[in-house]
């Protein structure tokens, strides 16, 4: 797979590392949602041993096991 950039690079890494780590994947587009917004939810699901990874249009990829 080609990316163009390190950053999108990493992201695609961390992924893959998160479905081997995670056995549930939840996919959520969402448009405009404030920056304040995602650090919340992103604090609120560290609680529940879940993680977030965003997109640029805001499409919010979480990975959890609860």
């Amino acid at each position: 797979m080609s990316f163009s950039g390190d950053k999108k690079k990493k992201t695609y890494e961390k992924v893959q590392r998160y479905l081997d780590q995670y056995r549930q994947v939840l996919l959520c587009e969402i448009k405009d949602l404030p920056a304040d917004m995602i650090h919340k939810i992103r604090k609120l699901l560290r609680g529940i041993n879940s993680e977030v990874v965003c997109g640029k249009t805001v499409s919010l990829i979480i990975f959890t096991n609860f």
